[in-house]
């Protein structure tokens, strides 16, 4: 019987250990990147810091129609079980929460009519963010007639 037990412990053991390593995979932080990118026919602004996207994203985005997609704004943060909420832009805040094994990302216009609801958001797998997935959030713009902007969501380095 007491080499019945010290097996059962010893299992018992592994299991625990087993759980508390996977639940701590899921759970706690992920370092993210938000970009507020700027899809438009135009070259570049004269007197601009803009940088264009990534040759790789690029290709992701290939379905859109945009010739240039210029980096106007990036921002690096730490999500938690808090949310991490930030502005973009005067017209693009940006917030981000872990919900079970998912980013919950939200970008919302302080300038709207209604600034406390979303203009776009999506639940993002934590396991593909984890493994390069690039999350597109956008929409067109309202200053220039056929040019869209967009909040991309990537993991951070």
């Amino acid at each position: 019987m007491g080499n019945a037990n010290r097996i059962f412990y010893s299992l018992l053991g592994l299991f625990a250990l087993f759980l508390s390593s996977s639940v701590q995979s899921f759970a706690g932080e992920i370092k993210v990147k938000a970009l507020l990118v700027w899809g438009t026919d135009e070259k570049k602004p004269a007197g601009k810091d803009y940088k264009q996207i990534p040759e790789d994203w690029r290709e992701r985005l290939r379905a859109l129609r945009w010739k240039n997609y210029y980096i106007v704004k990036d921002q690096t943060v730490e999500v938690a079980k808090n949310p991490a909420k930030f502005d973009l832009s005067e017209r693009c805040t940006v917030s981000l929460k872990i919900v079970g094994d998912q980013l919950e990302a939200q970008v919302f216009n302080p300038k709207a009519s209604t600034p406390e609801s979303p203009v776009i958001g999506k639940k993002i797998s934590l396991k593909e963010l984890k493994e390069g997935y690039l999350t597109v959030l956008g929409g067109d713009s309202k200053d220039r007639w056929d040019d869209s902007w967009a909040v991309l969501i990537v993991a951070a380095d």
